[in-house]
């Protein structure tokens, strides 16, 4: 449940936010942009409560190079004997989350992560596996 996740990470966020004088307009558009991803990637892979998939976005900096979200994805059959990983990149600009054009771009590029990650799963079987285990 990555909505979930989501929406307790955003709760614990501005908890420590309020009294840490964190940026919390960074960490809405972070995890919005996260569950974007995620959220697309299950659709397109029609996931479900019983579905065995899991996915996870983050945004995440390197010292130097610019910061990317990350969406990483794993499909497993039910005995275990098969399993589908993938990651995906986009760049993520560094100061949008004031920019209405920028925020309303870097979420269309999340839906694009999400729908080319799910792609290249169900190439290689994700759907089949995800059918078998329902």
């Amino acid at each position: 449940f990555p909505s979930m996740s989501a929406i307790l990470a955003s709760a614990r966020w501005r908890t420590c936010s309020q009294s840490e004088g964190v940026d919390d307009n960074s960490s809405k558009s972070r995890t919005s942009a996260s569950v974007i991803a995620e959220r697309t990637l299950l659709a397109a892979l029609n996931g479900g409560c019983l579905a065995p998939i899991a996915a996870l976005g983050q945004v995440e900096s390197t010292p130097g190079i610019s910061s990317e979200l990350v969406l990483r994805a794993v499909v497993l059959s039910a005995d275990g004997q098969h399993r589908i990983d993938e990651v995906g990149r986009i760049e993520w600009p560094d100061s949008h989350e004031t920019d209405p054009q920028q925020i309303e771009m870097i979420h269309e590029k999340s839906v694009q992560l999400g729908t080319a990650i799910a792609n290249r799963m169900a190439a290689r079987g994700a759907r089949e596996i995800i059918a078998a285990a329902r």
